[in-house]
């Protein structure tokens, strides 16, 4: 998953409703930035203000482009420094195989997770190595697939995943977005040059009850949005693939042990944990 501009306007909107901590930043996976030019003008100037975005947009799209430029879409956000990890890409500034425990021995301000895990075979480890190189206060912020993408990756990552490990670790849910048709909701945001996406309009909302007809509301809006495609696709064109998926900030509160702890699913665990569950809401600021 690039920085694409649905990523870029998740950002942007984590940014103006959660308090971001400031410091070091670890990537899990180069993200190569894929957002319309105009998606991270916008982005760069309101996070940077006009005159300081300028010299920053100048050095991104300049003739010979900066070797990291994603690091300059974290430090606008106002983390002070950039690490990534890879096992093969060049890029990378640790080379390290995510299938096992990754070890740094330093903690970081955040861990993003954009579209590497649903890759890694031993998905679990990875999560583990980003809850491992949290900070207190610090963020994981993870942008998975949930529905749809079918062979892209090893897995799909489901909302019950992200709500009932938050509470196995006593992790504050800081955003929590399931954002349907997220290919073609990029698109429209590169066709009409915002970062902007009003996230409280989205159809699904993963808080407000997983079970039940959830499944049903989900997968009927993954029809809604395939034939609107369908129908609109040219003549000698494919219909554009349908992707839904999990945009999730998770906050670590507490100095606990290092390793992240084994969720149960909410519908098979202690009343206790299912009502944990249900009270979820988003703790921002």
């Amino acid at each position: 998953m690039a920085l694409s501009a649905i990523v870029m306007s998740w950002l942007d909107h984590v940014a103006d409703t959660v308090w971001l901590p400031s410091g070091p930043l670890l990537e899990l996976g180069p993200q190569d930035i894929s957002a319309a030019r105009p998606v991270v003008e916008e982005f760069m100037r309101r996070r940077l203000g006009p005159e300081q975005a300028g010299p920053t947009l100048d050095q991104l799209y300049a003739a010979t482009p900066p070797a990291r430029p994603q690091a300059e879409v974290y430090t606008a956000l106002g983390f002070t420094e950039y690490v990534s990890v890879d096992y093969g890409d060049a890029r990378a500034d640790v080379h390290h195989d995510l299938n096992q425990p990754l070890e740094l021995g330093r903690r970081f301000a955040a861990v993003t997770n954009f579209g590497t895990a649903e890759h890694i075979f031993d998905a679990t480890t990875a999560l583990r190595s980003q809850y491992r190189h949290l900070d207190v206060g610090g963020l994981a912020q993870l942008v998975l697939p949930t529905f749809g993408e079918i062979n892209h990756g090893f897995y799909n990552f489901h909302p019950t995943l992200w709500t009932d490990l938050a509470v196995a670790n006593a992790m504050e849910i800081a955003d929590f977005q399931y954002v349907d048709d997220v290919i073609g909701r990029s698109m429209l945001l590169d066709e009409t040059g915002t970062c902007r996406l009003d996230f409280d309009a989205l159809p699904i909302k993963p808080l407000e009850g997983q079970y039940g007809n959830f499944r049903v509301v989900v997968a009927m809006n993954f029809l809604r949005n395939t034939g609107a495609h369908m129908r609109t696709a040219g003549a000698a064109d494919l219909p554009l693939h349908v992707l839904d998926c999990c945009m999730v900030a998770l906050r670590r509160t507490a100095d606990s042990p290092d390793e992240l702890r084994v969720p149960q699913q909410a519908p098979y665990a202690s009343p206790e944990v299912q009502d944990a569950v249900s009270q979820l809401r988003p703790v921002r600021g």
